[in-house]
């Protein structure tokens, strides 16, 4: 249970990120953003790293695993796959059902017109498609790297990739945007470190479902910033969601229970 309720917080902060994202949005352009939040989330993360900075740049288990989930550098369909040959966690019958419903649930609440899915929605499934390798990634690292490390390397491989945009298009932030990329880059952090407890605590097979909760989140979120009303394809995608983390938790707790019971027989 401790893995899903990391989950559920990381998901919490980055809805939060991502409504201060949306809410910046009109006045700094995305890449900017970027750079800024990766520079500033580097800032934040270096008193959590410092103690053990000489074993973090000597470090061998910096790899291509890490510059792969800091540029997102191979897609995430194979998420089945890498799931299945990179952490050997067997898929459940239940287990499949709950991300199939929590995948069915995101696709209501992105409302498709009629005309079928729009650009917009391709690019959000496509973004949580890579997300999703990306998790497998950082499933991979608990087993070398801490929390706060993991989240150290990310900042420190995006903050320069992105850096090249802010020198071509150079913007300096307003001490109100400041603040609020501040603490986009706080909640960033926060998101990354309880993901990486939560996937050093509980198979990625069970957690996973809980992610589609940050549509749910968002949307309490969004209509507190930006008095959205919430929508019917919104109530009935999270429906769908909150059941397939019920799913998969009843039926872990379960199976935990059962694991009880014959070891004490």
């Amino acid at each position: 249970m401790f893995g899903i309720i990391c989950m559920l917080l990381c998901c919490f902060f980055y809805a939060l990120l991502n409504c201060l994202a949306r809410y910046l949005s009109t006045t700094i352009h995305p890449l900017t953003m970027v750079f800024y939040r990766n520079f500033i989330a580097l800032i934040l993360i270096l008193p959590f790293v410092i103690p053990k900075i000489s074993a973090i740049i000597n470090r061998e288990s910096f790899n291509r695993l890490n510059l792969a989930r800091g540029i997102g550098g191979f897609l995430s369909m194979a998420f089945w796959n890498y799931g299945r040959i990179f952490l050997k966690e067997k898929l459940s019958f239940d287990k499949i059902i709950a991300l199939t419903l929590g995948f069915f649930g995101t696709y209501v609440i992105l409302k498709p017109d009629v005309n079928g899915i729009s650009l917009a929605t391709i690019y959000v499934l496509m973004s949580s498609l890579i997300w999703a390798s990306t998790n497998i990634m950082v499933k991979k690292l608990t087993k070398s790297q801490d929390a706060y490390t993991i989240v150290f390397y990310m900042a420190l491989i995006i903050a320069p990739i992105s850096f090249p945009w802010v020198i071509m298009h150079p913007y300096i932030p307003n001490l109100k945007e400041l603040g609020i990329i501040t603490l986009i880059a706080l909640s960033s952090n926060i998101a990354q470190i309880l993901i990486a407890k939560a996937y050093t605590k509980t198979r990625v097979t069970v957690v996973i479902p809980f992610d589609f909760t940050r549509l749910i989140f968002g949307s309490m979120i969004a209509y507190i910033m930006f008095g959205e009303i919430l929508q019917l394809n919104t109530l009935i995608g999270s429906i769908m969601i909150l059941i397939a983390g019920y799913l998969v938790a009843y039926m872990e707790l379960k199976r935990k229970n059962e694991k009880v019971v014959v070891e004490a027989s």
